[in-house]
């Protein structure tokens, strides 16, 4: 598929068609490609939870009359399937918006109330805990985007701020307008054991740090719906490391 259709010389009235032709090409690759890797993806990151599933299942069947240690199995059973749930979850988004099939409704959204009702949604998830956010986000703000969309973004964000920032850490949520008439977020953590190579990787799908893969039920995905929700709503994403340790995602929004 890598191939194709180059001529030495071509008659005016067949350069149309030969360009079109290799147009479809690219778009047969791209779509191959798509599909491979996201046949992967699933295999790849469905196997642990499944595995778990049958290690449970065969400690049960074994010590059946155990019902301390079966009742720990139950739980560790559902743990599993909850992390699937939100692995399918996640892939099945990304695999809607590598087809280009997401419906999107814009509309005037308030950005601070916004920022505000995706960290309490953290903090009922059990991960914000411990960690305080200062949301300084222009309370007059107000853009057009599709808000469900956006509070998807926000929401990956916060989570993965929260997920790796110490407890007691504040992460701090700012606003600014830009040259032009645009404006930007930015959403920022301390952070520990993170560096400039990381920078290059934090974008792709499953990629997760060594140390953070003991993270229970992150599969490494939110990062990789944030920047294909946001190439979806025409949002510029950049990500950046302080030389104090300070991670940041700046989401930059057009006039």
């Amino acid at each position: 598929m890598h191939r194709r259709v180059n001529l030495s010389a071509v008659p005016g009235e067949l350069d149309a068609v030969v360009s079109s032709l290799n147009r479809l090409l690219d778009k047969l690759e791209t779509s191959l490609q798509r599909e491979r890797r996201f046949t992967s993806d699933v295999a790849h990151e469905l196997r642990t939870p499944v595995a778990e599933f049958r290690a449970a299942c065969e400690v049960g069947a074994k010590w059946a009359n155990d019902p301390a240690l079966v009742e720990r199995r139950f739980g560790n059973l559902r743990e599993s399937a909850v992390n699937m749930e939100r692995i399918l979850s996640d892939l099945l988004d990304l695999s809607r918006l590598d087809r280009g099939t997401v419906q999107l409704e814009f509309k005037s959204t308030g950005i601070a109330a916004l920022v505000d009702s995706c960290w309490e949604r953290v903090c009922n998830s059990g991960i914000g805990p411990g960690r305080r956010f200062d949301n300084r986000v222009d309370r007059s703000l107000r853009l057009n985007t599709d808000p469900h969309k956006l509070e998807q973004i926000v929401l990956n964000l916060l989570n993965n701020a929260a997920r790796y920032s110490s407890p007691g850490a504040t992460i701090l949520g700012e606003s600014r307008q830009v040259s032009g008439g645009g404006w930007e977020l930015n959403f920022s953590n301390p952070t520990q054991g993170f560096d400039q190579e990381d920078l290059r990787h934090i974008f792709e799908r499953f990629w997760r740090k060594d140390a953070a893969r003991t993270a229970g039920g992150h599969a490494g995905l939110g990062l990789s719906i944030v920047q294909a929700l946001a190439d979806t709503l025409g949002i510029q994403v950049a990500a950046d490391l302080a030389d104090n340790g300070v991670f940041s995602i700046r989401l930059g929004f057009p006039a």
